[in-house]
């Protein structure tokens, strides 16, 4: 009887262990085809790399690289009102950036003038309204001033002949951007003006040249007209000229050749030549004596002098100031690298001063 029991005991230990194992398995088979139909329901695996930040990427283009697009601000709305501060114009395959100084009293209800400040080589728009401070004669004044930036922190100041040139179109840049802040505000046709320092200068000198038709009066600074420039030179309209230069200017010699810095160095009048030459554009009479002004600071060593020829055709004028052991530098402004390097500042006058009230002097008749 008790094997009978033992036997019976193992049968059902037996039947216990077997319909253990077969639930455990039929759990597992469930488990797994839950799974599989989850996985059905997740979006297939991929290799891509993630892109969760990348609405926040400007899409791609076919522009042309400058080693500042990394940091030009987005394109600029042209159906906002223009504020103070940087700005950006399209044109042609470059987004083109500008510092734009409007002054908070500007007059609503009258045309004002617009002055071009532009940079010189490796420089920027804010670097150069710093150095120029002209939007604080700006805004005493009452007119409106912007620092355009150059592709790659340069300006092409003589006659476009390679495709990059070309394609960057400097001239027909500044034409758009005096189009558009004409749209923007009421700016008097009659009174644009262009200002810049070395590089700048060039690019001055190039608008009278080929934008004579917007261009009323430049003043360059420590800039010349270059030989190629000069040669093509026929504007439409005549255009005032002030200029200044130092007789000790390290980079762009007063006495003319190819300029010592940047790439493919253009070969430049002297500064006698290129008054004499604007003299000739302008139609101007005999220049005046030169004259030796007054002398304010006796640490500055240089020496101020001035050569008044007008009136030219039209009202112009062709002023120019010879800065004594001047460097290339801006009269009145700071010494913003070594003397050294850039050579010495004149303090017996204000070129920003001069420039303007010249200009306001000025307008295209």
């Amino acid at each position: 009887m008790k094997r009978k029991q033992s036997v019976l005991l193992v049968l059902v230990c037996c039947s216990v262990l077997i319909l253990a194992s077969s639930c455990a398995a039929r759990a597992q088979r469930q488990a797994r085809a839950t799974e599989a139909e989850a996985a059905q329901q997740q979006p297939p695996a991929s290799n891509a790399p993630q892109t969760t930040q990348a609405p926040q990427q400007p899409p791609a283009s076919n522009a042309p690289q400058t080693t500042q697009a990394p940091q030009q601000p987005p394109a600029s709305n042209p159906s906002q009102p223009l504020q103070s501060g940087t700005q950006t114009l399209q044109h042609n395959n470059y987004n083109r950036s500008y510092e734009l100084h409007v002054p908070p009293s500007l007059p609503a209800n009258q045309p004002v003038a617009l002055v071009l400040v532009f940079h010189g080589g490796a420089g920027s728009g804010k670097t150069t309204e710093r150095l120029t401070n002209f939007s604080a004669m700006a805004d005493k004044q009452g007119f409106v001033v912007v620092y355009p930036d150059g592709v790659g922190r340069e300006w092409h100041d003589q006659p476009d002949t390679t495709p990059e040139a070309k394609a960057i179109d400097d001239v027909g840049f500044v034409s758009a951007l005096i189009d558009r802040l004409s749209q923007a505000f009421r700016i008097d046709p009659n009174r644009v003006y262009s200002t810049g320092i070395s590089n700048g200068a060039g690019l001055s000198y190039r608008l009278a040249c080929e934008l004579s038709g917007k261009i009323a009066a430049i003043g360059p600074v420590a800039g010349a007209l270059g030989v190629t420039e000069a040669a093509q030179c026929h504007p439409d309209h005549p255009v005032a000229v002030i200029d200044f230069h130092g007789t000790g200017d390290p980079i762009i010699d007063y006495n003319g050749g190819a300029v010592k810095a940047g790439r493919n160095p253009p070969v430049l009048l002297s500064t006698p030549d290129t008054v004499a030459r604007w003299r000739q554009i302008d139609g101007c009479p005999a220049p005046g004596q030169t004259q030796t002004l007054a002398h304010h600071d006796a640490a500055d060593t240089t020496r101020l002098k001035q050569q008044l020829t007008g009136p030219c055709k039209a009202g112009t004028a062709v002023n120019a100031y010879t800065i004594v052991d001047g460097g290339h530098t801006w009269p009145g402004g700071s010494q913003y690298l070594p003397v050294a390097r850039v050579g010495r500042v004149n303090k017996d006058i204000n070129a920003t001063d001069a420039i303007w009230n010249f200009f306001a002097q000025h307008p295209r008749q």
